[in-house]
């Protein structure tokens, strides 16, 4: 049987998936309605500050994407690769913003919502990933 200083060493995790890491996800958002009590004012103050925070970093990678002159970002980046990145950004910002309203319904289902931020993720790239494809007629970054 393993200890538990075996199962969490790095020689242990040899690779990861997209079901590990949905799970992950999971458990860090079960941990964190464990660690927040659930009310109208701790949830509405969480979603307030990651939608914050993802506002933040949206308009950071635009600007950084789009100012050229300073030389924020490589010359060669992908334009797809700064779309995606750019719709990720504000959908978790948005998703955050909507998560504040539902707090007002009901807390654990604002909460519960979070969630939905790896479904988007995973829908958005699929969809920009079809798209490169049948534009470039190449094999989707990814696949």
């Amino acid at each position: 049987m393993a200890t538990i200083k075996e199962l969490l060493s790095r020689e242990a995790i040899r690779n990861t998936d997209r079901l590990e890491f949905l799970s992950d996800g999971v458990y860090a958002i079960a941990l964190t309605i464990l660690a927040l009590s659930i009310n109208v004012v701790s949830v509405v103050f969480y979603a307030s500050c990651l939608a914050i925070a993802q506002g933040l970093e949206a308009a950071l990678w635009m600007y950084a994407t789009r100012v050229r002159k300073y030389k924020l970002i490589e010359e060669e980046i992908n334009p797809h690769l700064v779309r995606y990145h750019t719709i990720l950004f504000l959908a978790a910002a948005v998703i955050f913003l909507l998560s504040i309203g539902l707090a007002f319904i009901a807390p654990v289902v604002a909460v519960v919502s979070w969630v939905l931020l790896a479904l988007v993720q995973e829908v958005i790239g699929g969809i920009l990933r079809r798209r490169w494809t049948r534009k470039e007629g190449k094999v989707a970054p990814g696949n």
